[in-house]
């Protein structure tokens, strides 16, 4: 691998002969306006082929699919931004985002980062104190809310003074409008507002292992430090990549670590609507061709206790992370898979830490080029 590498739009990491040299010469290029729904979405969009170029294969729980281009997705989001900059969603508005892998999902995250406003993802595996906690918590205002957790949020209501609007998916009977009625019918056209690199754009919450959750509250720019170490555990470059994960879009391993890495990169995402069931995993793996499939080690276990052989898998990276990934877990897809597993160390406050080098026994070895890993006091400012 040879040649220079820089940061912002152009990172690209192939271009360095070891990781020696790659921690050496890697330089952080920020621009100064910046916003992730234009850099994954939007630039596509405007490209000669963006009419063509296919980001979301889309299965239902029943069956149904939808495909859709980079300039339908930026439609679909223009739709979403225009209905909440009309509902007073503006700059710094805290947008709620209960939903399952789904295409409304993603379009309301780019519809609130094109307004200016911040998403605060939030899983429908919560309960009733996991939402409540993190919904209050984050000052929510408006919550874009599916089928699945609608009439708990209107339950939760009265304990949530800055909740403002809700707007639910799939769920008539509940929230204040309907997306059918808001969003279905706003205009595809929109300005995106102009955001600076340091501009507020996520509010993601830890599982809260440890104490209450805590709010991990991102800039724009945390999409161009997700690059390097996402190119890195997808060995990249791979311009015929097809990425799914089951991982929910909720959590920022299943958004940033797969759809928002490989829409950066112009590489389409699978999503599927179903329950984790290790069949319906091999055959959404088998019919849509995907390459890289970021699996936890419990998943591909899960999988692993299934018969495969009658699925035809295109599989070639497998990125692993969350917990201990075992020998055996490596053993299984390498040999059955004919695949490898990348195994990577990050956390929701700053992931993709460490996914460089080899195999190591019982370590994940070297922080990829780019951050530089410190001990903080607990209010972030002094080393220790």
């Amino acid at each position: 691998m040879t040649g220079p590498v820089k940061g912002g739009m152009d990172i690209d990491l192939s271009g360095y002969g070891s990781y020696e040299a790659a921690y050496e010469a890697f330089e952080w290029d920020i621009p100064e306006a910046f916003n992730i729904a234009g850099a994954v979405c939007g630039r596509w969009a405007e490209a000669p082929d963006g009419k063509r170029r296919v980001a979301l294969f889309y299965e239902g729980e029943d069956g149904s699919e939808e495909t859709y281009t980079f300039w339908q997705v930026r439609r679909e989001a223009n739709r979403v931004s225009n209905a909440l900059a009309e509902a007073g969603v503006e700059r710094g508005t805290r947008v709620g985002v209960v939903l399952p892998q789904r295409p409304e999902n993603l379009f309301a995250n780019l519809g609130i980062l094109q307004v200016g406003g911040v998403v605060v993802p939030l899983s429908v595996l919560y309960g009733s104190e996991g939402l409540r906690y993190r919904l209050d918590h984050s000052e929510t205002e408006v919550a874009i809310v599916g089928e699945q957790r609608a009439g708990l949020v209107e339950e939760l209501r009265p304990e949530l003074d800055a909740l403002e609007t809700v707007i639910t998916v799939d769920a008539p009977d509940h929230g204040d409008r309907t997306w059918a009625d808001t969003v279905v019918p706003a205009s595809p056209e929109f300005d995106a507002v102009e955001t600076a690199a340091e501009d507020s754009a996520y509010i993601i919450y830890t599982s809260g292992t440890t104490g209450e959750p805590k709010g991990a509250h991102h800039a724009h720019r945390k999409l161009l430090g997700y690059v390097p170490g996402w190119q890195m555990i997808n060995e990249f470059p791979d311009e015929s990549a097809v990425h799914y994960s089951p991982s929910g879009w909720a959590w920022v391993g299943g958004l940033f670590a797969v759809v928002w890495g490989a829409w950066f990169h112009g590489q389409p995402v699978v999503g599927y609507g179903g329950q984790f069931e290790p069949d319906e995993i091999y055959r959404i793996l088998e019919k849509y061709g995907a390459t890289h499939t970021l699996l936890t080690a419990t998943m591909v276990r899960m999988l692993r206790a299934v018969d495969h052989t009658d699925y035809d898998l295109d599989v070639e990276v497998v990125p692993s992370g969350g917990e201990k990934v075992s020998r055996d877990v490596h053993r299984y897809v390498e040999g059955e898979w004919d695949a490898v597993v990348n195994e990577i160390y990050g956390q929701t406050e700053c992931n993709f830490l460490v996914a460089t080098n080899h195999e190591r026994a019982k370590s994940v070895t070297s922080p990829w080029s780019g951050p530089t890993p410190r001990c903080c006091s607990t209010t972030g400012t002094s080393p220790i």
